[in-house]
């Protein structure tokens, strides 16, 4: 059977994307990071199907490949924005098919930004050793406070704000001695910090053609991502909504992009959509995928199959996918505790009619949720009503035997 290679995984889509590609006749493998993924994030997915190694170098997973011997490639790809870089590079090298190569210009915010300076909040890129103190400085007297952040992570990664300019000279240091090597070395942006309403536009693009499937509303704790409601329409106006669309869709004609899904994230200012990370080249991961399957009534396997051999094979069956008809309320929680502490486990009601993913593991040191883009124990996905309800009915378990209540 020939194979498609995955790098890293979805925590939420991992096992339906296993069975469309057994489904679309092919093999898949998942070259992972050791113990990066939960039990639960790779449940069903057959041993043998994995293998290990540090994959944010590309060359560690051409090796694997090489070691393992591993035959009859035809398509590598990443459903993660930390893999995706390495999969074009993975399957080009291999010669096979892979996401769209536009890709390795968009995964970097700042290009994002120089295609569609209209929809863009003021950045300005940076290394450590050549940040410009005085442009920062004039960029907090214009808009109060920056946001600083990597150009290629998502969900927060890396992200802190500067809201005084006695602190900007501190910028270097901080980064230098809180993030990883690779983060350090690379390029960071300082962003226009815009309050307003945070969202997400849901589609794809075939042979150039924007399609949007739907708005997502995201809601916060402080600096944590938690709740996501899709549909999210009714969240935000109709001005907002097309602001947002112009971008994406502008941001795919000059940018080439033919084949591929996006998940692309604003700030909405008024009337205004500001785009703050483009996310092409995959569907949404967290709880997302899921709550677009649910709202359209259709099973997550049949949407991954559709990223797949759309994002690898330029093959669209939309009209199956997503059918055109109302779409239900779903509700998509990524939780956490009130308190450091270390995991145990998530005790779960008898019985749910929504789909639950544990993603942290016993031992795990969890920090309080709000501090930054991660912290999650787990996710709770469905229908808007049966969420909201069983939520209340879950509890997290400590290492000291406390049954804590999820904070979202």
């Amino acid at each position: 059977m020939k194979n498609i290679i995955f790098i890293d995984a979805s925590h939420v889509s991992a096992k339906a994307a296993y069975d469309a590609s057994l489904r679309s006749g092919f093999n898949a493998i998942f070259i992972v990071t050791p113990g990066a993924y939960s039990s639960d994030t790779l449940h069903g997915i057959p041993k043998e199907c994995f293998k290990f190694v540090d994959t944010s170098n590309y060359n560690n997973i051409l090796l694997v490949i090489e070691r393992e011997e591993i035959k009859n490639i035809v398509a590598v790809i990443s459903l993660t924005d930390r893999a995706m870089r390495n999969s074009i590079l993975v399957g080009s090298n291999l010669k096979v098919a892979t996401l769209d190569k536009s890709l390795l210009f968009l995964l970097q915010k700042e290009i994002v930004g120089n295609l569609i300076p209209e929809h863009s909040p003021t950045t300005i890129p940076f290394t450590v050793d050549t940040l410009n103190e005085e442009s920062i400085r004039a960029l907090i007297n214009r808009s109060g406070s920056v946001v600083i952040k990597p150009s290629e992570t998502s969900a927060s990664i890396g992200s802190f704000f500067v809201k005084s300019q006695k602190d900007v000279v501190n910028i270097s240091s901080y980064i230098k001695e809180n993030f990883s090597e690779k983060l350090v070395r690379g390029v960071w942006l300082a962003q226009q910090y815009v309050d307003g309403e945070f969202f997400s536009l849901e589609g794809y693009t075939c042979n150039g053609h924007t399609v949007f499937l739907g708005v997502t509303y995201r809601r916060r704790l402080d600096n944590t991502l938690t709740a996501a409601y899709f549909p999210g329409d009714k969240y935000l106006t109709d001005e907002v909504i097309s602001s947002a669309m112009n971008a994406v869709k502008a941001l795919v004609a000059r940018s080439g992009y033919q084949n591929g899904y996006f998940h692309s994230e604003f700030i909405s200012h008024g009337s205004i959509s500001y785009l703050i990370d483009a996310n092409f080249g995959r569907i949404a991961g967290g709880s997302i995928s899921q709550l677009i399957a649910d709202s359209y009534s259709t099973p997550l396997i049949d949407v991954m199959s559709h990223v797949i051999n759309l994002s690898l094979f330029g093959s669209s069956n939309d009209e199956f996918v997503f059918p055109s008809k109302s779409r239900e309320s779903c509700l998509g929680i990524t939780y956490g505790v009130s308190e450091d502490c270390i995991f145990d486990s998530v005790i779960m009601p008898d019985s749910m009619h929504s789909r639950h993913i544990t993603l942290s593991k016993k031992g795990d040191k969890l920090y309080r949720t709000g501090i930054d883009g991660a912290g999650w124990v787990g996710i709770l996905v469905g229908k808007e009503k049966n969420v909201s309800t069983e939520i209340t009915h879950i509890k997290i378990k400590n290492d000291a035997g406390s049954l804590l209540t999820p904070v979202w």
